[in-house]
């Protein structure tokens, strides 16, 4: 099963190996087949690139547009040659140097915060004949208000 998303240097190949099979920019029949199959992806996935590509030169954009849209952001650390000794060393550090054990950790306070609307964005009704619905008071989802819960959380001593 091909992968479902693809790198930039995968599509630039896709378009790449599309640019050598067309002719003055149409492309002749079963070529998202043979590209696909020589690729590794589906003929769907080469079909929506080439077409946006081809939009792209359409409306004068230089080079095309080849890029993925899908852009990600984590916010865990990479775990990397920098920062993993700290990270062993952090998860060592609650080990005890007699026994061999993990500490109780009867000593740390774990704290989490929650926001939540004060109203939900959506809201159904079921109304009889001639009753009308509750007016709403806020006009989007940007004037609700919000409250934020911040929990503690410790072990038992």
């Amino acid at each position: 099963m091909p992968k479902p998303n693809l790198t930039d240097i995968e599509r630039k190949a896709i378009i790449d190996e599309l640019l050598k099979l067309s002719d003055n920019g149409v492309l002749p029949s079963g070529v998202y087949v043979k590209v696909s199959l020589k690729l590794g992806c589906a003929p769907t996935t080469v079909s929506r690139i080439w077409k946006r590509y081809a939009v792209a030169v359409a409306e004068g954009v230089v080079g095309g547009v080849w890029a993925s849209q899908i852009k990600t952001k984590c916010d865990i650390s990479f775990v990397g040659r920098q920062n993993k000794p700290q990270r062993v060393e952090h998860a060592l550090s609650f080990i005890d140097d007699t026994t061999l054990h993990f500490e109780p950790m009867t000593n740390l306070l774990h704290v989490d915060e929650k926001w939540i609307y004060a109203d939900r964005n959506w809201r159904s009704y079921l109304v009889f004949d001639g009753e009308e619905l509750p007016p709403r008071v806020w006009k989007s989802k940007r004037f609700i208000p919000k409250t934020m819960f911040l929990a503690a959380l410790a072990r038992r001593r």
